[in-house]
């Protein structure tokens, strides 16, 4: 795995840290400035803000992107490989996961900060739990850019599916009070 250069893309430097917000308002992954572009893919799209009053941004690339996350419990380093992301770079001083493309690549991902059967986590494999905290409202978890060492040594954990994401396609599973269970007390 080789940092992508393009001239699409200011790669960070470095360590270049920032928070990735678990966002359920966002209807795909976008990278940050904490994210190093590995390879972009032909496609773009139009972002637009929840604020109509603000001017969408065109154009906007798909890429495949990566960060580094250090385990402090083990201290092991990990690349987390975003596919399917907006990259935005330098103009997002954080990034945005998007739980349901996590979860669509079958990456169980517990944001509800009121569940205290799972906590807050993503459960990458039986061995890597990566815990994530809230920020006021925020859930989030922080990560920094990699440098080439890390790319080429640590182990890669691949968060969404390299299939064509299309939120306006995604099917989700509704759920109703026929497919809900109640436990009495």
């Amino acid at each position: 795995m080789t940092i992508g250069k393009t001239d699409h893309d200011h790669q960070p430097v470095p360590g270049t840290a920032a928070n990735n917000e678990i966002d359920s308002n966002a209807d795909t992954c976008c990278l940050g400035k904490n994210f190093i572009v590995l390879e972009h893919t032909s496609r773009t799209a139009d972002v637009h803000a929840r604020d109509k009053t603000i001017a969408p941004a065109l154009d906007v690339p798909i890429a495949t992107g990566a960060t580094a996350w250090t385990d402090h419990a083990s201290g092991q380093t990990f690349i987390l490989v975003i596919n399917e992301g907006l990259c935005c770079g330098e103009k997002l001083d954080h990034a945005s996961i998007n739980p349901n493309q996590t979860r669509d690549h079958g990456v169980p991902l517990w944001d509800n900060p009121h569940d205290n059967t799972r906590g807050l986590n993503i459960e990458v494999n039986d061995e890597v739990n990566m815990s994530v905290r809230t920020k006021g409202t925020k859930v989030v978890f922080n990560s920094r850019a990699p440098t080439q060492e890390e790319l080429d040594s640590c182990q890669k954990i691949v968060l969404t599916s390299l299939r064509h994401w299309n939120p306006k396609n995604v099917q989700l599973r509704e759920v109703t009070n026929e497919n809900m269970h109640y436990q009495a007390n």
